[in-house]
């Protein structure tokens, strides 16, 4: 005679096995899930940066009115319509960042560059004055990052570390 006590238990025993293999499986493909939408992430976030960067690089006249707009040199009115357009193309490149960083998406070793370029872009007299245009239209979060960790240590040497000569123009 069967007893089915013992078979209801060894399926019972088999069903919680099935489930605790299913549970490690799920968890395996969230955690493959996350590294992928991070690597994807930092792959979008950099593509934007690198585009920027192209755009300021790949006309000498651009590069040099951007770099004095930051310096807070004088400026002809094309440049300085140039240099707006970049400055706040810059912020919105700096606040997708911040988002993201926020949010788990973009680890610490590469936001704590951003920051660095960060300081030397609000350390010059221009990209400060720039910054108190464009605040009122960024992300609140983003505007109260950067006044309390960015700004306080932003200053002429952080510019200087990255426009070296073209900082003192």
């Amino acid at each position: 005679m069967v007893n089915w006590e013992a078979v209801s238990a060894v399926g019972q025993g088999i069903g919680a096995i099935a489930v605790v293999i299913s549970l490690v499986y799920l968890a395996l493909q969230v955690r493959q899930n996350t590294r992928a939408i991070r690597a994807a992430t930092y792959q979008e976030v950099m593509e934007t940066a690198l585009t920027f960067s192209v755009a300021v690089a790949s006309d000498a006249a651009t590069a040099l009115a951007f770099h004095r707009g930051i310096a807070g040199a004088d400026l002809t009115p094309g440049e300085e319509a140039q240099f707006t357009y970049l400055f706040h193309a810059w912020l919105r490149v700096a606040e997708n960042g911040h988002f993201h960083f926020q949010n788990g998406m973009l680890d610490e070793e590469v936001w704590n560059g951003w920051l660095e370029t960060a300081r030397a872009m609000l350390g010059g007299p221009g990209g400060r004055q720039m910054w108190e245009r464009a605040r009122p239209r960024l992300r609140s979060s983003f505007r109260d990052f950067v006044e309390r960790e960015v700004i306080p240590s932003a200053g002429p040497e952080s510019t200087k570390r990255m426009l070296g000569s073209l900082a003192s123009r």
